[in-house]
């Protein structure tokens, strides 16, 4: 009765060390997961303030008064008078 102890414990071995090292790379994939997504949540606050300051830049840069300046300085000048020029519609109504 002896004879068949050693393959069952050798096979308890071999299913043991199994489980731990599928334990153990679950585990390291896990953490490995977890540094890349505090890697990319550090880098989209980045990018979130980056955006912010490009909208603050383009506000500036597009206010009417900067506007106005600019083109001034390249000789530009208010018209004294306005006037609109209303076309009829066509045939096909791409006037309106």
């Amino acid at each position: 009765m002896r004879r068949g102890t050693p393959p069952f414990w050798v096979m308890t071995a071999v299913i043991v060390t199994a489980m731990v090292v599928g334990i153990v790379s679950l585990s390291a994939l896990a953490v490995q997961a977890s540094f890349r997504s505090d890697a990319l949540r550090q880098q989209l606050g980045s990018l979130t303030q980056r955006q912010q300051s490009l909208r603050e830049d383009l506000a500036a840069a597009s206010a009417p008064s900067r506007v106005m300046g600019w083109a001034r300085k390249e000789g530009m000048a208010m018209p004294e008078r306005v006037v609109i020029i209303r076309v009829p519609p066509g045939p096909s109504g791409l006037g309106e």
